[in-house]
């Protein structure tokens, strides 16, 4: 709790009305007369006060809308910033158009106080006065006069309602891993909340963090083996009320696990089978084989792929990706990665992209399902028919593991049609929010960012492999993009999908 004297404070908030040109205008009309401001009332105001603003003389060739903020000029302590940065410390509430007379007029209720960006308090206790005023107007040879503004005594601040969301890193969670969660909370109209938030098993604390832009990611406290109801608690201040999110489980298994990623990949035309590969990972290495069970099954939902078989060579009528059952298979002490390659029907009709579940069953003893579904998406490319051959390259994923060796997470590269001549396609890596380095170096992927990989005369696709590093560290899945930089051999069709993500999947 914030410490005050005796006397009462009074507080003031600034208000910015900021006029921005259009990008591309290479000449603006100068004002017929220099622009005025007034603002009704100025003074007495208390939270929430509804004040009109007026503005006129504004020049009208090529002004675009009048962006209305709140800013000010102090922290929520009372420290005086050394300037208003509107980008940080103003919240814009209001778009006004100036009428053709070069006028505009607003009314709105002034916000007086605040903790976060872009809501911060002004107080009476400050040398500088808080105003009224426009702060950025590049078609403007002159800017109105600042008004000034001052409130009475000292209300109660405002407490703007929150809410808090919850969001658990992956469940099941080894035993012996660190539990992740995810905290977000928002506050209308806008405003970022800063202060803490605590997640509470009932009414015992498991972990606390400082929010950071509204969010915070908190590795909690060792849990148990079995089920844990989780909530999110945000304190608030007085600025944002307290909030708590809805419970969420985080379910704390034995250490050893097996997973599943998902994978994309390109239809394809009616009468072909394109490959689409799915990565099974233990979470680190078994001193005895392993063994665990893999089926393709049909997709949910009103865009559900239907898995069927092939009868007699000829392809179940309504199938996109054929049945298919596995037995994977583990050597012990060393392997830790195996793929699951299952086949998708193509076919020449427009329709939204579909998806297919690969499902694990049956693991051996010892080892229990983390993540046991992975999704298949088959991407549609019928919609816009290509006029010649296209490149197409899909996403994927790949769960992180803890150890063993690396993890190749393979991306399809397809051809709608064969070239006679080959292809070599260039393909550039690059980190979204995973980073790219030397294994044990803290680098989630590695290898170079520029890959190339060469297709022979009328071969129709092939896999980039991606190394994804194992590791035992709290975080976040993790992101990076692959793109077709360029294409040799042919001049492939517009329209190609020639970015894909790769995300590594956490599983601590």
């Amino acid at each position: 709790m914030r410490g005050r004297s005796m006397r009462p404070m009074r507080r003031f908030s600034v208000v910015t009305v900021a006029a921005t040109i259009a990008v591309g205008l290479t000449s603006v009309g100068p004002a017929s007369a220099a622009p005025t401001m007034s603002v009704t009332p100025a003074t007495g105001l208390s939270a929430g006060t509804s004040i009109h603003v007026v503005v006129s003389g504004l020049s009208t060739v090529g002004l675009p809308n009048v962006k209305i903020a709140e800013c000010a000029n102090a922290a929520g302590d009372g420290t005086p910033l050394a300037a208003v940065v509107p980008a940080t410390d103003c919240q814009i509430f209001a778009d006004a158009a100036p009428s053709p007379t070069g006028d505009l007029a607003v009314d709105f209720a002034v916000l007086q106080t605040g903790i976060g960006n872009g809501n911060r308090s002004c107080l009476a206790s400050l040398p500088s006065p808080c105003q009224i005023k426009i702060v950025e107007s590049t078609n403007q040879p002159s800017l109105p006069s600042p008004v000034d503004l001052s409130f009475v005594g000292d209300p109660a601040p405002n407490a703007l309602a929150t809410t808090t969301e919850l969001t658990p890193v992956g469940s099941p969670v080894g035993i012996d891993k660190t539990p992740h969660v995810r905290v977000e909370v928002s506050a209308t109209p806008g405003f970022i909340p800063l202060g803490s938030v605590t997640i509470l098993e009932g009414a015992t604390s498991v972990g606390t963090a400082v929010l950071a832009g509204g969010a915070a990611d908190i590795a909690l406290d060792p849990l148990p083996l079995g089920s844990h109801s989780l909530v999110a608690q945000f304190t608030g201040d007085g600025s944002f009320a307290a909030s708590t999110s809805s419970a969420q489980t985080m379910d704390i298994t034995q250490a050893a696990n097996i997973s599943v990623g998902d994978a994309s990949v390109m239809e394809g035309p009616a009468g072909r089978f394109t490959s689409i590969a799915f990565p099974v990972v233990l979470s680190h290495p078994s001193p005895t084989p392993v063994t665990v069970d893999v089926d393709v099954a049909s997709g949910s939902g009103p865009n559900a792929a239907q898995a069927g078989s092939i009868v007699g060579g000829v392809v179940t009528p309504g199938t996109d990706v054929l049945m298919r059952h596995q037995t994977l298979k583990f050597a012990a002490n060393i392997a830790t990665v195996s793929v699951f390659v299952a086949k998708v029907v193509g076919d020449n009709q427009p329709e939204a992209n579909e998806t297919f579940s690969v499902v694990l069953s049956n693991p051996s003893s010892g080892f229990v399902l983390r993540r046991p579904v992975g999704t298949g998406t088959i991407l549609d490319d019928d919609t816009s028919p290509p006029t010649g051959p296209r490149v197409d390259v899909g996403d994927a994923s790949m769960p992180e593991g803890d150890a063993g060796g690396n993890h190749a997470m393979r991306f399809a590269v397809t051809m709608s049609s064969g070239v006679p001549t080959g292809v070599t396609i260039t393909l550039r890596v690059w980190p979204i929010t995973a980073m790219n380095g030397r294994k044990g170096t803290g680098a989630d992927w590695g290898g170079p960012t520029v890959r190339t990989i060469r297709l022979a005369p009328n071969q129709l696709s092939k896999y980039l492999s991606v190394a994804a590093y194992p590791d035992t560290t709290s975080e976040l899945d993790e992101t990076f993009s692959v793109d077709v930089t360029a294409v040799s051999g042919f001049t492939p069709a517009p329209g190609g999908r020639t970015s894909a993500v790769g995300t590594i999947l956490s599983d601590e």
